[in-house]
């Protein structure tokens, strides 16, 4: 639905971040992470904290991870220019 599962805010003195995927960190509580098999992970950087604000030249790639994956590395870089399009 491009509707996040669950949302991580970390500072970046907090990097490199550590952390697992569990029921527990899902934003809605009627959504059960069981009932994927796969999910996209992303990060970036944003000055103010807010999803709205991110800085859309620094992000990650997309990473597609099967249920069950135990670790994903994500490295921020510059791979995008200009404005993302909702």
């Amino acid at each position: 639905s491009g509707m996040p599962l669950a949302v991580e805010r970390v500072g970046i003195k907090d990097l490199p971040y550590n952390f697992v995927l569990d029921q527990s960190r899902v934003m809605v509580p009627q959504t059960n992470l069981s009932d994927y098999t796969s999910f996209v992970v992303s990060s970036f950087l944003s000055t103010t904290g807010r999803i709205e604000d991110k800085i859309v030249s620094i992000v990650s790639e997309e990473i597609t991870v099967v249920l069950g994956r135990e670790k994903v590395e994500l490295t921020l870089r510059d791979i995008k220019e200009g404005k993302l399009e909702e």
